[in-house]
């Protein structure tokens, strides 16, 4: 029997937004390409939940996105930076957008007196972040039971009904990534999550019980085994802990929404099948790949 610890486990977040898409107008005066700085309209009224720094954007406009410079589509990705007046600047990359400044910003160009442009925003972040310095995590499954006992019967008799989920994160406080190279997702994050009022505090995440690399038993062909939990989750709350002379920590409490995935995924097989069922074998080695039938 092997014993697993828990400093083998992980959690990797991808941010989800839950308002769809943003409609807003640009003009002239919300443009300074000298600062590369952007101030939508919905940030300059103080309403700056529906962004949040490290966002991936994708902003859409029925004509070039001239305030791009050198740029010449109606569409285009970039991640977001969002300052304390509720200003964005606009980055090739999460890393830079995370770390903020204007050297990294994406070069805007301004446009002349009476200039406007209807734009449509929507975030789409497809990657999973490994969530940095977390310290313990905990999922908490359960099934509710509806009682059918009748009259007469001697022994209670239950019906399975709605699942759902509930779980804990904690995690060392840090508002930058300074252990990921700008690549991990931080506590900061979930805080400013719970905050997202008119959009919601919505996640997915995979909660790793087991990962590669790692076999507490020895047991051949087993390293490379891995065992997570796909979850969807709202943040409930989150709280922020200072003592004298300790680290500050946060813990974040989420409830799941959706269906609760336990998955499992174990060292591939030397073989696969095609679609007449008939084996194809392949060659014992790391680079081998699958060789199709040729017509």
């Amino acid at each position: 029997m092997s014993v697993y610890l828990g400093t083998k486990g992980a959690v990797h977040l991808r941010r989800t937004f839950d308002g769809g898409e943003i409609s807003t107008s640009l003009n002239n005066s919300e443009i300074d390409a000298s600062k590369k700085r952007i101030a939508f309209d919905f940030a300059s009224r103080g309403d700056i939940s529906e962004l949040i720094t490290g966002d991936e954007l994708e902003v859409r406009a029925d004509s070039n996105l001239v305030f791009i410079d050198s740029y010449s589509k109606k569409t285009g990705n970039w991640w977001v930076n969002v300052d304390e007046l509720g200003g964005v600047r606009l980055y090739a990359s999460y890393a830079h957008a995370i770390s903020g400044g204007v050297s990294n910003a994406i070069t805007l160009s301004d446009q002349s007196a009476g200039w406007s442009l209807n734009v449509r925003i929507t975030v789409q972040n497809k990657v999973h972040r490994l969530m940095g310095q977390i310290t313990s995590y905990e999922l908490n499954t359960n099934r509710e039971t509806i009682d059918v006992s009748s009259l007469g019967q001697d022994f209670r008799k239950q019906y399975s009904s709605l699942m759902s989920g509930s779980g804990r994160l904690e995690i060392i406080w840090d508002y930058r990534d300074s252990v990921g190279a700008g690549e991990y997702e931080t506590a900061q994050y979930l805080q400013q999550l719970l905050l997202r009022s008119e959009i919601g505090s919505v996640f997915d995440a995979h909660l790793y019980l087991k990962q590669e690399g790692y076999s507490p038993s020895g047991a051949a062909g087993t390293s490379d085994d891995v065992i997570w939990y796909e979850i969807y989750g709202v943040i409930t709350n989150t709280a922020v802990a200072f003592n004298v002379n300790e680290i500050v920590k946060m813990t974040a409490d989420f409830v799941t929404t959706g269906t609760i995935k336990l998955k499992v995924m174990t060292y591939a097989e030397y073989k696969v099948l095609q679609e007449t069922l008939d084996d194809i074998l392949l060659e014992q080695d790391a680079s081998a790949k699958l060789l199709q039938e040729a017509f």
